[in-house]
C-alpha cells in the first residue's frame, strides 16, 4: 500500500466515525459542499498595498502601547475612563480597534501617567514609547507616498488529520505550537467534522 493510499485509508476512517458522519450529514444538508471533507480547499487572495500598510500600522501601534498598560498597571490604575465608558487597563488595546480608536485610548493612558513628576520614573519610560510612536508615524506616513502595490495570499481550509496536524509547527508561537500548553489541540481538531484550520500564505516569500 502507498503512502497516498494509507492516508485515505486514516481519512476514510476518520470519515466514519459516526458522531463524524452525524455532524457531515448535518453541514451538507444546510449547503455545505462534501469537497470540504475530500481536499484542503485553497484560494489564491490579491490585496491592495495601501491597505497592508494601514493595518502594519495600525498592529505596531498596538504592540507598541502595550507598553502603556504595564505603565498603568505599575502606577495601580485597574481601570481608565475612555468616552462615556470605563475599560479594564488589560483590555486597553484588545478587540477590534481603529487606529483613531487606538490613537485615542493612548491619549487617555497619557493623561493619567502625566500625573506622575518627571522623577517617579513613569516619565521616562513614557517618552521612550512617544519616540517610538513618532518613528512609526513617520514610517506610516512614508508608506502612503509609496505607489500601491497589490499583495497576493494563499489562504489554505485544512480538514484531514495530517494537513491539521502539520499547521502548527515549530515557528507557531502560543499554546497551540508543538510546546504549547494544547499542543494536541491540532490533532483533536483534525479528528473532528466540524471544525479545522485556515492557514494564510505570502504567495512572495512562502512564509505562513
Amino acid at each position: 500500500m502507498t503512502l497516498e493510499e494509507r492516508l485515505n485509508s486514516m481519512n476514510d476512517y476518520i470519515q466514519s466515525i459516526p458522531r463524524n458522519k452525524e455532524i457531515k450529514d448535518v453541514l451538507v444538508k444546510n449547503g455545505y459542499s462534501t469537497m470540504l471533507w475530500e481536499q484542503s480547499i485553497i484560494i489564491r487572495v490579491t490585496t491592495e498595498g495601501s491597505l497592508t500598510a494601514e493595518e502594519n500600522f495600525r498592529q505596531g501601534l498596538l504592540s507598541c502601547f502595550d507598553g502603556y498598560v504595564s505603565l498603568l498597571k505599575q502606577a495601580r490604575f485597574d481601570k481608565i475612563e475612555i468616552g462615556q465608558g470605563i475599560v479594564e487597563v488589560n483590555q486597553l488595546f484588545k478587540g477590534v480597534l481603529s487606529i483613531e480608536d487606538i490613537q485615542a485610548r493612548r491619549a487617555a493612558a497619557v493623561r493619567l501617567l502625566s500625573s506622575f513628576d518627571e522623577n517617579s520614573g513613569f516619565y521616562e519610560k513614557r517618552m521612550v514609547l512617544l519616540e517610538e510612536e513618532e518613528k512609526l508615524e513617520k514610517w506610516y506616513e512614508y508608506q502612503k507616498t509609496q505607489p500601491s502595490e497589490k499583495k497576493v495570499y494563499i489562504a489554505k481550509l485544512l480538514m484531514n488529520l495530517f494537513d491539521c496536524a502539520s499547521s502548527c509547527q515549530s515557528q507557531i508561537d502560543g499554546c497551540y505550537s508543538p510546546e504549547g500548553s494544547h499542543s494536541e489541540k491540532p490533532l483533536e481538531i483534525g479528528l473532528r467534522n466540524d471544525q479545522g484550520f485556515i492557514s494564510i500564505i505570502d504567495a512572495e516569500t512562502d512564509l505562513e
